[in-house]
């Protein structure tokens, strides 16, 4: 086997992940500006864009700003969700000259020719909750109705895409494809298999796709394809050192999956010049999913730090030249 790569998926090779609303460690709510996605989309000096850098955006609510757990990354950090909280989402999303539409307006001002691929992560409706609300007439129950699960998951889907079609009519040059979902819970738990194979199909109907994002190690990664994701992506535990990054690479490779890396310069040693540095040709033909912590890129494009260019140069694959590798924000 080798890498995923875009030409096999079928996606842009070079994807950010933006955060929305808050976080289990930030509880500041996070929204995306054009000034925010324009310096991650394109490579920016003294306010003109000269390439593209970035090529796709992932969308993930965590918290909800009133605590609610959204995605299973804030698992144990906050309250049950509704099904209000799930609309909410999709209002957030969607919200005016942010989030979605501030991408479709982002991506007006790329280079000539060039797309952008929009994905939005999966709410997770967790298995133990009694009362989620009422969706179509219908009241939830989780616990002790677990097909109620894929009914809620089936219904947000149906908000999203009919939020996307509304919203991108409204501005007709756009360059952004929506490819799809994604599940995001890191582990496969066996209560989650019949969800996601019926997602799947859901996505399959629509003409999308559907992407699992794991960490390494996770038991029953190398037969995730056959729950119906279209492309899987490995997390190395990128915190404790660069080394770990090689052990996630030779798994995804073997069985066809792409790369995730993850960055946050109060937890990982090394800066992320040094990371892409000892990655470059490790990962190189991978579809990859970069983790930042929110706004760094923008606040790295406004001083003109060294990882800016870095991140740049990566993305783009071009050869760092001597001096340009050193430096990169801890931040």
């Amino acid at each position: 086997m080798a890498f995923l790569t875009a030409v096999e998926s079928g996606v842009q090779p070079h994807m950010i992940r933006c955060g929305i609303l808050c976080s289990p460690s930030a509880p500041r709510c996070r929204r995306w500006r054009v000034d925010q996605l324009l310096p991650c989309l394109a490579f920016v000096q003294s306010g003109k864009v000269l390439d593209q850098c970035f090529e796709g955006v992932l969308f993930e609510a965590d918290l909800s700003c009133r605590g609610e757990m959204i995605s299973p990354r804030s698992m144990g950090f906050g309250q049950p969700p509704t099904a209000r909280t799930w609309l909410d989402v999709v209002e957030e999303l969607f919200r005016p000259e942010q989030n979605v539409p501030a991408l479709l307006q982002t991506s007006q001002r790329l280079p000539a020719g060039r797309q952008v691929d929009l994905w939005i992560a999966l709410p997770y409706p967790f298995e133990n909750q009694p009362g989620f609300g009422t969706v179509r007439g219908k009241r939830l129950n989780f616990q002790s109705n677990p097909e109620h699960r894929t009914e809620a998951v089936v219904w947000w889907m149906e908000q999203v895409c009919r939020r996307w079609q509304r919203t991108s009519r409204r501005v007709p040059s756009h360059r952004v494809v929506f490819r799809g979902f994604a599940w995001t819970r890191s582990m496969l738990w066996p209560a989650d298999h019949g969800v996601i194979r019926e997602v799947a199909e859901w996505v399959h109907r629509n003409q999308l796709k559907l992407m699992w994002c794991y960490h390494d190690r996770t038991e029953g990664a190398d037969s995730a394809g056959e729950l119906g994701f279209d492309l899987c992506l490995n997390r190395p535990l990128l915190a404790r050192g660069i080394h770990r990054i090689d052990a996630a690479a030779a798994f995804a490779e073997q069985h066809g999956h792409g790369v995730i890396l993850a960055w946050d310069g109060a937890r990982c040693p090394d800066s992320l010049t040094e990371v892409l540095q000892a990655v470059r040709n490790r990962i190189r033909e991978a579809v990859q999913l970069l983790e930042l912590p929110f706004g760094v890129v923008g606040q790295w494009c406004q001083q003109a730090e060294p990882a800016y260019r870095a991140l740049y140069q990566y993305i783009r694959g071009i050869e760092a030249q001597n001096g340009d590798s050193k430096g990169g924000a801890r931040t």
